[in-house]
């Protein structure tokens, strides 16, 4: 998958989104959905730090530079079916949210997939897969607890 480049034929705002901030826009051929400025994954107390969150974007978007793609997981485990990517460079900022420092970025997928598991709201958290260098190698899409 590469990122979309050209101008959206169909906006979804955010109030249409869990997760409060991102919005979502369909290609103009309509063979994509690309979400964006949706969160990551933020400072938790006592365990990530601004530095943690910091040091993940810079490895992340180095590993985006040689080509290697983040993964949009179903779920979590290595048979979690591939159901997207992250198409823009990630960016760290304090949310207005929560104030703490978040990681943001854009992932796409197939308008079949995000009807069935971004719009319809069945799986509206997330959670990253981070290697030992800090590269965020996948996001996993969660169900409700």
């Amino acid at each position: 998958m590469t990122a979309f480049p050209g101008p959206a034929a169909t906006f979804i705002p955010s109030s249409k989104l869990s997760g409060g901030t991102h919005r979502a826009e369909m290609s103009a051929d309509g063979s994509k959905v690309i979400v964006r400025d949706v969160e990551l994954w933020s400072e938790i107390d006592g365990d990530v730090d601004k530095a943690r969150i910091d040091s993940a974007v810079k490895a992340t978007n180095k590993a985006r530079e040689e080509g290697r793609i983040t993964k949009i997981l179903l779920t979590h485990g290595d048979d979690a079916p591939v159901v997207g990517c992250i198409c823009s460079p990630l960016r760290s900022e304090v949310s207005v949210k929560n104030g703490k420092q978040t990681i943001y970025g854009d992932y796409e997928m197939s308008p079949e997939d995000f009807a069935a598991y971004t719009l319809s709201n069945k799986f509206p958290n997330r959670s990253v897969e981070v290697r030992a260098d800090g590269e965020i190698h996948a996001v996993s899409l969660l169900g409700r607890q």
